[in-house]
């Protein structure tokens, strides 16, 4: 059994080493820093246009096999991702978020 133990940052008693507030607080202080690149809005903008955002919702809508593990993905949850890494014409296929943010930016391993 896990213990309550104080936030790091602003001490009220969390499970984790800051509280759901304080981690939220830095993840968008963190956003807005990454965001203000211009080279990585420029990214996004190609890596993560109009037909990606359809694609992608189709996929989570559907569910199926995660490519990288060979899983089940229920309808409604996992995460769409590019075959080949950073490029905005490669073919999307459903994964579990934990399987896609392992990968990271590498190419997929076969299991």
């Amino acid at each position: 059994m896990a213990f309550n133990k104080p936030c790091i940052r602003c001490g009220k008693l969390s499970r984790q080493a800051t509280c759901q507030e304080c981690h939220l607080e830095s993840e968008r202080k963190r956003n807005k820093i990454r965001d203000s690149d211009p080279q990585r809005k420029l990214k996004k903008a190609t890596l993560y246009g109009t037909q990606y955002r359809k694609q992608r919702e189709l996929l989570k809508i559907m569910g199926g096999i995660c490519y990288l593990c060979g899983q089940v993905v229920p309808p409604g949850t996992g995460q769409a991702d590019h075959l080949i890494p950073s490029d905005p014409h490669s073919p999307l296929a459903i994964t579990h978020a934990f399987c896609n943010q392992s990968r990271g930016n590498k190419p997929a391993q076969k299991k």
